[in-house]
């Protein structure tokens, strides 16, 4: 074990230290260079200014060996300059590159303590990832679209902690249910479009400010980071660990691009981005919005092992397959939302974790139309069975659901919150858990925005009412 932590800090002093235009391998001899495809640093470029998520890494990565030659007269070594030149080309598109077996981390290092030593890279940064969509800006040099990736610092939760906590300090104040109360940093929870991942989005506010949770969903506003931090950190210390792993020779790439989705919990916030990750629903109907393409890198659907997704109540809104009058005429009725085919769960091939999060209320909005939406707590229990039978067909292991559901279904007293027994057995899912919330929040905001809140200072307002 003390072999493998000297490795671990080797390795991670190596993925800080690596300058973002550098092509030197570091796990080889001096005579080996890896060439990360033809433009490596455009790849940093990406990394860097749009923090996009794993940059898809070219197919060929080619090594060369660069020997020792004797001395030569100038007009010899600019015959041989030509020569480098006119062979570039077919240098960079050469079959099978050397995958560098002499690095004394690939020869002597057994697979199973490399992938141990990858985990614990990947730990130090987080093994839990938020990716989220952002918009291109409206500036002149605005990034263009892209996908940020944040480190989520909440463990996925059945129960509702934002509501907990008012409820506590309600208490404590002694305020009557139905009275409004008054509390700035529990006002914004209630608003934060990261919902459940309060947490997570304070500490975005912290490090680059109210852009970061001011908007109706996470993905609802151009890049928060494009304006460096404001917590004092530099961006040398918060790099992360992927690209420069990715960035070495050929062997160790191949196994740190299996061992990141492996080993890291992907959470989605909105149901924006993961449908812009890995498309919207597929089928030929067609529709009149049309979307862009799919922009998922082919190891999430092979590799990632759990996912989680957090929704507000009207998310079906935004998913064009399942509203009416975004569908084309003729073209059928809508989809159900609550069988989850747009996340495309069929095509992730070694998924076995899937927690899914439904809120209360909706921050969303479609200013275009008035559209009809199916909540969580109207769901009867044929419904629920059938959202259950349809996850357990695509994930492997484990689904885990919270939400709150309508009266009569789950706990005996429809205040209490707890698992729904007798669904499971029924809808043939062993692996399925179903927890209500309730039926619904008992605590709101004053608004449905928090950038408006703030300006109408009515951001630290909690309305109670006395049933959920």
């Amino acid at each position: 074990m003390k072999f493998v932590a000297v490795a671990v800090a080797s390795l991670a002093s190596f993925a800080a230290a690596m300058p973002a235009d550098s092509t030197t391998s570091q796990c080889t001899p001096a005579t080996y260079r890896c060439d990360p495809g033809s433009n490596p640093s455009k790849a940093w470029d990406v990394c860097n200014t749009s923090h996009q998520w794993v940059p898809a890494i070219p197919p060929t990565l080619s090594t060369t060996v660069v020997e020792a030659s004797p001395r030569l007269s100038s007009q010899q070594q600019q015959q041989q300059q030509q020569q480098q030149q006119q062979q570039g080309v077919a240098q960079m598109d050469a079959v099978d590159a050397d995958p560098q077996p002499q690095s004394g981390f690939v020869a002597r290092l057994p697979a199973e303590v490399r992938q141990l030593v990858y985990l614990e890279l990947w730990r130090a940064y987080g093994l839990r990832q938020h990716v989220v969509h952002h918009w291109a800006g409206d500036e002149a040099d605005a990034e263009p679209a892209h996908f940020c990736h944040w480190p989520c610092t909440t463990p996925f939760e059945v129960r509702d902690r934002t509501q907990e906590d008012i409820e506590a300090l309600r208490a404590r104040r002694g305020v009557a249910l139905g009275r409004e109360m008054e509390d700035a940093p529990l006002g914004h929870d209630l608003l934060s479009p990261w919902m459940n991942h309060r947490m997570c989005g304070r500490r975005a506010e912290e490090a680059y400010g109210f852009e970061a949770v001011q908007s109706m969903m996470t993905s609802a506003s151009s890049c928060w980071k494009k304006g460096g931090r404001r917590d004092g950190e530099t961006a040398s210390s918060r790099r992360a660990p992927y690209l420069p792993m990715l960035l070495s020779c050929k062997l160790i790439s191949a196994e740190c691009l299996a061992s990141i989705y492996e080993a890291t919990t992907f959470v989605f916030t909105d149901v924006i981005t993961p449908t812009l990750l890995v498309g919207s629903c597929d089928t030929a109907i067609p529709t009149k919005r049309e979307d862009p393409p799919p922009n998922a890198p082919p190891a999430l659907f092979a590799h990632a092992r759990s996912l989680e997704v957090s929704l507000g109540a009207n998310f079906s809104v935004l998913l064009p397959c399942t509203v009416a009058s975004d569908r084309a005429p003729g073209s059928g009725p809508p989809h159900g939302a609550y069988d989850f085919h747009w996340l495309k769960l069929d095509r992730f091939r070694s998924l076995v974790r899937l927690d899914v999060w439904i809120a209360a209320r909706g921050l969303a909005l479609r200013y275009d139309k008035d559209c009809d939406f199916v909540c969580a707590n109207q769901l009867d229990v044929a419904a629920l069975r059938r959202m259950a039978a349809a996850l357990a067909r695509v994930v492997a292991d484990t689904v885990t659901l919270s939400m709150p559901l309508c009266p009569g279904v789950g706990p005996a007293d429809d205040e209490e919150d707890g698992y729904v027994e007798g669904l499971v057995a029924a809808a043939g899912a062993p692996g399925f858990r179903l927890w209500k919330r309730g039926t619904g929040d008992r605590f709101h905001p004053y608004m449905h925005q928090l950038r408006i809140a703030a300006l109408l200072k009515k951001d630290d307002k909690i309305r109670t009412s006395e049933a959920s």
